[in-house]
């Protein structure tokens, strides 16, 4: 049988791992066994051991031809050279080939290896490109490197970990929701007693998207992000805000200086999302920017992060109709949800303050 050693520091594990594995698997015909260090000697320090190995099993645990092994993570010392985990392998399974996966930074590195000869001599070393690494030749042909063809990504474990990316399996999105890791702290204190409000937008936005065949990780991180505007008070006269005051009435060519209160926070937002956790990406943002008021021709993350804001269950009344719009069909979902929405906060709108940009949206969706 062969088997393909999978090292690495799983902090945490994600879709690209998981898209590498399967790789390998299916290219060289073998049993992919994940062998998830304490810490890796290129960083200094890493999550829990426990949760690590938790996090790990929940990414894998649907896959016949992948498997955990704790070895390294049990050992005695904190660091575990990789020739001695190959060599550990080669013990328990010696009538088997080992190979040993890595990927396309780590190849080009891989001269900088304890031990990297005898690596490659005890096994086949296995490459996985990145689209953002360019193989190094001398590498590939001085020890003997099998470079495996697949969708190449540039997933990065520190992105995840600062909530700037989360493609990463669902259930290790809930383990990391439910023991408070990576980029969770960061958020309870952000939103305090709007934490919970926030985190089932997140959960249902990214429910909602698998549903409807978009991604959901992009919804996740929208969701979780869309009320980050909410902790200011342009009214507090204690705190300074003149950065804040400066987006809001420059921004986007000043379209939003004339917002109604209740309304500047999905601008604030996309600020926050920028400044405090790096998002770029523009289909995020946009859904930050419209989840409050709605407008005219939205797109997929916007309707749902509009909708899952206004359905989330603990909202304190019975939502479940419209989140089983939602699911069934988004379009048509929302402009169910939208339409009860207007019936319930027009009359307040008309009240506290009308804005162009859900007047907008109810000529487009609703006449």
């Amino acid at each position: 049988m062969k088997r393909i050693i999978f090292g690495g520091a799983f902090d945490p594990i994600h879709n690209g791992h998981i898209n590498m594995a399967l790789s390998a698997a299916k290219q060289i015909g073998g049993h992919v066994i994940f062998v998830p260090s304490k810490v890796s000697v290129w960083k200094t320090e890493s999550v829990a051991v426990k949760h690590k190995k938790k996090m790990v099993q929940l990414a894998i645990k649907d896959y016949d031809c992948f498997s955990l092994s704790d070895f390294e993570l049990t050992h005695k010392d904190k660091f575990v050279y990789s020739i001695f985990t190959i060599k550990h392998f080669i013990e328990m399974y010696p009538e088997d080939k080992i190979f040993y996966l890595i990927g396309g930074d780590q190849a080009n590195k891989f001269h900088l290896w304890k031990y990297c000869d005898d690596i490659a001599k005890y096994a086949q070393i296995l490459v996985f490109p990145r689209k953002d690494v360019k193989l190094s030749k001398k590498n590939v042909d001085r020890f003997n490197m099998i470079v495996l063809k697949g969708e190449e990504r540039s997933d990065a474990s520190n992105n995840i970990r600062s909530f700037k990316e989360i493609d990463i399996p669902y259930p290790v999105i809930q383990y990391i929701e439910e023991h408070s890791l990576y980029y969770i702290p960061k958020l309870k204190e952000w939103y305090g007693d709007r934490y919970n409000h926030v985190k089932n937008v997140a959960d249902l936005s990214h429910q909602i998207a698998k549903n409807n065949g978009f991604n959901p990780q992009k919804a996740y991180i929208a969701g979780f992000l869309h009320d980050l505007g909410k902790k200011v008070h342009l009214s507090d006269t204690t705190k300074d805000y003149s950065e804040e005051i400066k987006y809001l009435n420059t921004a986007f060519e000043g379209r939003f200086k004339d917002l109604p209160p209740y309304a500047i926070h999905q601008v604030l937002g996309v600020y926050y999302a920028q400044k405090e956790f790096g998002i770029e990406d523009p289909k995020i943002l946009n859904a930050i920017l419209w989840h409050c008021t709605a407008n005219e021709n939205m797109n997929w993350i916007e309707k749902i992060v509009y909708a899952a804001d206004k359905i989330e269950p603990s909202r304190g009344y019975d939502s479940s109709k419209l989140i089983q719009a939602m699911m069934d069909d988004l379009d048509e979902g929302f402009v169910t949800v939208l339409r009860a929405n207007i019936d319930y906060i027009h009359p307040k709108m008309k009240k506290n303050g009308e804005n162009e940009f859900t007047e907008k949206a109810i000529k487009y969706y609703l006449k």
